[in-house]
């Protein structure tokens, strides 16, 4: 059994240097536990920076064997557009969605993978938003939002 993680991306050069970091942190765990994953970056309206990046993370992904990977250059589309495009491109049983300014936990996703393996037809997990705020324009605080 196998897994597609569908990313669109547009406009994320300023998030990919962290994303690409993120990935490959995240396929060398994921692929330590045995799990099989399928990458699938539907790229819009590239820009030369974008494509480079995205290619060489591609590259490394291979190179370590650490995952499948196929990028998809495109135009300009609406994300629920790219969204669906990866689900057409998917051969495997499941998917889900990673956007370039998130960061998922390897741990967690096998937990759900092994759920799926087990017979779930679903599996959402709760989720932990970050920001930081001044707090009376002095104090830096951090705010936990579930």
């Amino acid at each position: 059994m196998s897994i597609t993680i569908i990313s669109s991306l547009y406009r994320s050069e300023a998030h990919l240097p962290q994303f690409t970091h993120h990935v490959l942190t995240f396929a060398r765990a994921v692929h330590q536990a045995g799990v099989s994953v399928h990458y699938l970056p539907i790229v819009n309206d590239a820009s030369s920076a974008e494509k480079q990046a995205i290619n060489q993370l591609a590259e490394t992904i291979k190179a370590e064997k650490i995952g499948t990977i196929t990028p998809h250059f495109v135009g300009r589309e609406t994300l629920y557009a790219s969204w669906n495009r990866g689900i057409r491109l998917s051969d495997k049983p499941y998917f889900t969605f990673w956007n370039a300014d998130d960061i998922r936990d390897a741990d967690a996703f096998v937990e759900g993978y092994r759920a799926l393996e087990k017979g779930a037809n679903l599996v959402d997990f709760r989720f932990t938003g970050v920001k930081s705020v001044k707090r009376l324009g002095l104090f830096p605080a951090t705010v936990h939002q579930l």
